[in-house]
């Protein structure tokens, strides 16, 4: 992937949160989708300490904003996106 990818420039500034919240006083994950210039949003996640080092060296690229989760077109695909990525990935049970 091209670095200039993730240029600050090529973002709105326009974002939304993303979570696995259930209910009050337990913890849950989050995630942040930045809106590209494109109409389009990148998913991250930021909690990056609670990745196992193999977590870390499957590809996920790293950068300023966390964990790249990947580009959705809209809202829900971002809420898709980040409920697919917990799911591959077993964080639901490991709160």
């Amino acid at each position: 992937m091209n670095l200039f990818y993730f240029n600050q420039e090529n973002y709105t500034g326009n974002h939304m949160h993303v979570d696995n919240w259930q209910e009050e006083n337990i913890k849950y994950l989050e995630g942040i989708a930045l809106e590209r210039r494109d109409g389009t949003m990148d998913l991250f996640f930021q909690e990056v300490h609670l990745l196992s080092n193999t977590m870390k060296q499957k590809g996920y690229i790293h950068e300023t904003f966390g964990i790249f989760l990947g580009n959705a077109k809209s809202p829900e695909g971002v809420w898709n996106l980040f409920s697919q990525w917990l799911q591959n990935n077993h964080l639901n049970n490991h709160l």
